[in-house]
Formats: C-alpha cells, sequence, structure tokens
C-alpha cells in the first residue's frame, strides 16, 4: 500500500475510533451500563463489517474518491493495515494495567491475603480450564490440542475494565487486594498452562521442548529486562525534578524532603511509569519473552522496594482517559460479525462462553465459601472475573498463532466471545462494584452518625488543625514500637473517624514508613498514607508518657515523643500537601506541642470526671 493512502486510512480510522467510541462511551454511562462497555460498541461500529459496507458505497461512487478509486484498494484491507500499525498500543497498555494491580502485591498484603488469593485463583483458573476443555472436547469433537488453547484462553480474565471502574468507584480494601493478587497469578496461571499445553502436544504446535538452559535463559533476561525497568523508574522518580514541584508549593525543606521521598503522583512520574512500561514491553518482544512477567516482575520490585504513590500516578482520571479510550476502540475494532455466518462457529463460540461463564462464576463462588464464610465477598468478587480481554487474548490479538490453521482459526472464532464477554462483563462490573461501593458508603455514614462525627471541610485551603483531628488525640501512649503505636491510633481512626477497614489503613501507614522513615526531628514523627477509603483528609495525635519516647530513625537521632498519623484521599494530591503543611506549621511554632498537650490532658480530664 502506498505511504499516502496508509496515512489516509490510519488518520480516518484513528478519527472515527475516537469520536465514535468517545460518544457511545458516554451514552452506555448514561444508561448506566458503563463507559468501558460502551467504548468496546464504539471499536465495534468502526470494525470490518462496517468498512465492507463503505467498500460497496467507494466501488459504486468511485468517482467522488479518487485517490481510493485509483489505488484499488478496499477499505477493509487499508483498514487492517492501519490497524496493525497501532495494534501496539494494545500490550503496553495492558503491560500498565497489570503494572497498577501488582500495588497489591506488597509482602504484608500477600502476607495477610496471599492464601485467600491463591485459593480464589487456582479455583476458578481450573474448574474454567477443565469445564471448557470438557466442552469443546466431547461435545463439538475438537482436537484435544485445539480444546486446550481455547480452554486456557477461557481460564484468562481481563484486568482493564475493572481497575477502571475500582478507580472511578474509589474501591479499596481486601475484595480489591483479593481480586488483583488472584489477576496476577491468574496471568502467571495462563503462561504455565500454555507451555504446559505447548510441550504436551508440541508436534501439532511445533514447539520444541524446551531443555534446563532455555528456561533459565528465559528467566535470566526476563528478570534482567523487568528488574532494569524498576531500576530506571526508581532512579527517575528520585530525581532532583520531583523535589523542585514541591518546592514551589512549600518552602519547609523538611516537608519538600518528606513529600519527595513518597514520590506523590505527578506527571513527570506518570510519563516516567509509561516511558518505563513501553521500554519493559519492546525489550521482552526483542528477547521474545513474555511482556507480562517483565512487567509484574517490575511492579512487585517497585510495590516492596519503593513507593505506593507511584502507582496513584496512573490514575489520574485526567490523564488516564485517552488510554482507557484508545484502548477498548482498538479491541473493539477486531469484531467482526462475519464469523457468525459459520455454523460451526456458532456453535463454538454459544458454548464457549456458557461453560467460561459457569466456570468463573462457580469457581469463584466456591473460593469465597472457603476463604469467607458468610461474608460479603460473595456479592461481587465472582462477577469481576467475568471479562476475558486480558494478556493472552492482547497477544493472541497482536502477534496471532503462528502455530497450524486449525488454531488459527479456532482462534478467530473465538476473538468475538472474547470481546462479548468484555462489553457484557464491563456492564455487569460496573453496576455489580457501584452496588458495593453504596454499601460501604451507608455502612460509613451510619458509623459516622453513631459517633456524631462533624463533616470536615471540603476546601482544600480552609482545613484546619481541629478539623483535621477532631478530638481524636491519645494521651501517654504506652507501647513498647513505632509499629504498635501506628495500629493504636489507626484503630482510633476506625473508632472515632469515618475509614471502613482496619488493616488496609495500617497497611499502607507501614509501607509508607519502610520506604523512608517519617520522623521529622525535635521528636516529631508524622506517619502519613493516602487511601481511596477516605473522601476528605483527617487526622489522629498521640503522645508518648513524659521521660519515653520510640525508635523512629529520625534524622537527628532522638527518640520520638509526638506521633502524628495523617490519612488523605487519593484523588487530590494537593490535599494531601494542604493537610500536611497545615499540621507541619502548627508543629513549627515555638512551645506549641507543649501545650496542646497539656490543653488535650485537661480536657480529656474533664470528659472523665
Amino acid at each position: 500500500m502506498l505511504s499516502a493512502e496508509m496515512t489516509i486510512a490510519q488518520i480516518l480510522l484513528l478519527g472515527a475510533l475516537i469520536i465514535t467510541s468517545f460518544v457511545t462511551g458516554k451514552i452506555f454511562r448514561k444508561i448506566g451500563f458503563g463507559e468501558t462497555a460502551g467504548q468496546i460498541v464504539g471499536g465495534i461500529l468502526i470494525g470490518p463489517s462496517f468498512l465492507k459496507l463503505i467498500d460497496y458505497l467507494i466501488n459504486s461512487f468511485e468517482e467522488g474518491l479518487p485517490i481510493l478509486g485509483k489505488a484499488d484498494v478496499s477499505m477493509v484491507a487499508m483498514h487492517e493495515s492501519a490497524l496493525s500499525s497501532l495494534l501496539f498500543f494494545l500490550p503496553v497498555y495492558m503491560g500498565v494495567v497489570l503494572f497498577t494491580i501488582t500495588e497489591e502485591c506488597h509482602a504484608d498484603r500477600l502476607k495477610e491475603l496471599g492464601k485467600d488469593s491463591l485459593i480464589t485463583s487456582l479455583t476458578h483458573t481450573f474448574i474454567t480450564f477443565l469445564l471448557v476443555f470438557g466442552g469443546l472436547y466431547y461435545f463439538l469433537d475438537l482436537q484435544p490440542f485445539l480444546s486446550a488453547i481455547l480452554a486456557a484462553v477461557a481460564s484468562s480474565s481481563s484486568p482493564a475494565s475493572v481497575l477502571i471502574a475500582m478507580t472511578n468507584r474509589n474501591v479499596e480494601g481486601r475484595m480489591k487486594t483479593i481480586w488483583a493478587q488472584s489477576t496476577t497469578l491468574d496471568t502467571i496461571a495462563e503462561l504455565i498452562l500454555f507451555v504446559i499445553i505447548l510441550i504436551a502436544f508440541s508436534v501439532q504446535s511445533q514447539f520444541l521442548t524446551p531443555d534446563f538452559k532455555t528456561f533459565v535463559r528465559f528467566a535470566a533476561i526476563t528478570l534482567a529486562i523487568g528488574g532494569g525497568v524498576f531500576l530506571l523508574i526508581r532512579s527517575a522518580v528520585q530525581n532532583r525534578i520531583i523535589c523542585d514541584e514541591f518546592s514551589e508549593k512549600t518552602s519547609n525543606k523538611k516537608l519538600v524532603d518528606l513529600l519527595s521521598s513518597d514520590s506523590i503522583p505527578t506527571v513527570t512520574v506518570l510519563f516516567i511509569v509509561w516511558a518505563g512500561i513501553f521500554m519493559n514491553v519492546g525489550f521482552a518482544m526483542v528477547f521474545q519473552v513474555p511482556f507480562t512477567i517483565a512487567v509484574i516482575v517490575t511492579g512487585l520490585l517497585v510495590s516492596n522496594y519503593h513507593s505506593q504513590y507511584i502507582f496513584d500516578s496512573l490514575k489520574v482520571p485526567d490523564l488516564m482517559r485517552f488510554s482507557h479510550l484508545f484502548f477498548f476502540a482498538l479491541i473493539g475494532s477486531r469484531f467482526d460479525f462475519e464469523i457468525f455466518n459459520d455454523v460451526e462457529n456458532l456453535k463454538m463460540i454459544g458454548l464457549y462462553i456458557l461453560l467460561r461463564t459457569v466456570g468463573k462464576l462457580f469457581g469463584t463462588w466456591l473460593s469465597c465459601r472457603i476463604i469467607d464464610k458468610g461474608g460479603k465477598l460473595v456479592r461481587a468478587l465472582p462477577y469481576l472475573f467475568i471479562p476475558n480481554m486480558g494478556s493472552t487474548g492482547i497477544s493472541l490479538l497482536v502477534m496471532g498463532t503462528y502455530l497450524s490453521d486449525s488454531l488459527t482459526k479456532g482462534i478467530a472464532a473465538i476473538i468475538p466471545a472474547m470481546l462479548l464477554f468484555e462489553v457484557v462483563g464491563a456492564a455487569l462490573v460496573t453496576q455489580i462494584l457501584k452496588k458495593w461501593k453504596q454499601t460501604l458508603d451507608e455502612e460509613r455514614v451510619e458509623k459516622q452518625e453513631k459517633n456524631q462525627a462533624p463533616a470536615p471541610n471540603e476546601t482544600v485551603e480552609l482545613i484546619s488543625f481541629d478539623q483535621l483531628l477532631q478530638d481524636r488525640v491519645i494521651i501517654d501512649i504506652d507501647v513498647r514500637s513505632k509499629e504498635d503505636a501506628i495500629k493504636m491510633m489507626c484503630a482510633e481512626l476506625l473508632k472515632h473517624g469515618n475509614i471502613s477497614e482496619l488493616q488496609n489503613i495500617h497497611n499502607l501507614v507501614l509501607e509508607r514508613e519502610k520506604l523512608c522513615s517519617t520522623g521529622m526531628g525535635d521528636e516529631i514523627a508524622l506517619p502519613h498514607c493516602r487511601t481511596s477509603d477516605v473522601d476528605n483528609p483527617m487526622a489522629v495525635c498521640a503522645f508518648v508518657a513524659e521521660g519515653e519516647s520510640l525508635e523512629w530513625d529520625s534524622p537527628d537521632g532522638q527518640g520520638v515523643r509526638y506521633i502524628f498519623i495523617l490519612i488523605s484521599p487519593t484523588n487530590d494530591p494537593n490535599m494531601h500537601i494542604e493537610a500536611m503543611k497545615t499540621i507541619t506549621s502548627r508543629l513549627m511554632q515555638p512551645g506549641f506541642l507543649q501545650e496542646f498537650y497539656e490543653s488535650s490532658k485537661d480536657k480529656q480530664k474533664n470528659e472523665s470526671s
């Protein structure tokens, strides 16, 4: 195809995809089906079936379109060529999504919920695999190799639409952690399944059985790519550029150093992470190793050996909306209604949809009964694994199979089913998480009314010291370590605050503390975190008994007697910065801490009497 014609095709395709998916996304959101589902439908509308109609019109009115007429090239062919030049974005976006969910794979969270996540992953993955394999093999008489490959595809789950819905609804806590950890494990399980299948059916797949040296080489390359990108991201976000951004907002050097070590989400951090994922996926493809594992390695290292706030940069709504739109429009554009002309394809699609739905819902329901007896997880968690266009599906769309004609034909027939799962799953997930969030909010309101805590002022500039604390002060705490102090103070937030889960907040504060000590010197510590579990900043203060102190690795080497924990919402980093400025400005006032201690002590004595 001529370069001029390719440029025209790319421009027309990209413009049509964006505007159509944007409009359909807004329509679907308005009627309650979710913006993501609408964006996929928008991509479907600009797919091959629609362009075949355009071909007919071009052939009928050739004189009106001289460039296309002279080229003697169909719009469908131009669509495929132009689309192939844009598909590079799919694995990069999926890499960003996989990187983001590894936030929940911090060692402390794995220790707490890793067993539950492993049970969930194994249960729904292998029940789905066995059901789909058995159904396709016994009812449709498909070859064992093809049945096994399609069953492995069915076992995959799409994290993209669920992550977007969770971010939009500010869903945090145990369910999100189990879902994210399970999805990460699913990605690894999918790869293991594919390797086992390809080795077992090496004759049909033309796949050479790897020896131990090959395995070691692939593992070393994958770890090197993942670790290298981690070092790149870590080095870049610790650059002086980040400090300069916070120096513009406050002249307090101690606060600037504290914020810079957090890597508070900024546009700079967002660009750095995207560049890192591009390099991660690119190098993985160069060395022909799974990009998903390389990305997961990077995410695990960032989660455990750097800052959680790097992940927050990928949740900035205005900056990520175009990426979401482009991704779902692209996968929707792969839908071709012509596949339904074949009766055998219809049978395969129908059976695939039925068995995969049963496998995912029953498998996750069963795991919920095991890990959460009598709990609420069963109301929502099973439906989060319905979307199907995960890393396996993306790899098939971008790279194809190139293994056998029958396998390529089978995969092509299943892609519409995967897209249907994505559309229906995205709409379903939106509704499920909406109800889940409403339930949590209602419980929070009831708790707040019971405690009769006044609502804090929502204006960032007007957040006062008293509004942040709201009398959450603990006098003369008797603990032996900063971990015990943090746990006691987080419990105070649960008791007299507006958070729904103690363990989630406790873990976040401890994870931040492991990154870099929040001791500020002068016997002061300011542990803090940001979470979607709160809508406004809130703080709690604790005073260690006079004559006692806690080791906090403060820069001046002194122990800590005055502890302030700050919890802020994730959706507005400036709110977090302003709240920290409010606290530190008071702490820097000569004599303030002693006066505050005495007044709080007298107040509590009067209340108790």
